[in-house]
Parts: C-alpha cells; structure tokens; sequence
C-alpha cells in the first residue's frame, strides 16, 4: 500500500473471522452464482 491508513494491520491479522460483523451485507442468492464469471488475468512470464 502506498497511502498511509489508520488501519490496524496486526490486529486485523489476528482478529478471527467470527468477530467481523458481517450483518449489514446482503447473502448472495442462486441468482448470482448463477450469472458469476470468472475472469482470469492473462499469465504472466516469470522472470
């Protein structure tokens, strides 16, 4: 990252999964999974 954050890194990498609130974010219906794409990037040499 190149912007400076007030974000708490090292406690976001401990904090465990069941601590994020995730009550205000819509479940994904069939439909979506339905109509999902998967795009991958084109590959890359290694160098």
């Amino acid at each position: 990252m190149s912007e400076t954050t007030k974000t708490d890194w090292k406690l976001l990498e401990t904090m465990p999964d069941s601590r994020i609130d995730t009550s205000e974010m819509p479940e994904l219906g069939d439909d979506f999974f339905l109509r999902a794409e998967l795009i991958k990037p084109p590959p890359q040499p290694i160098t």
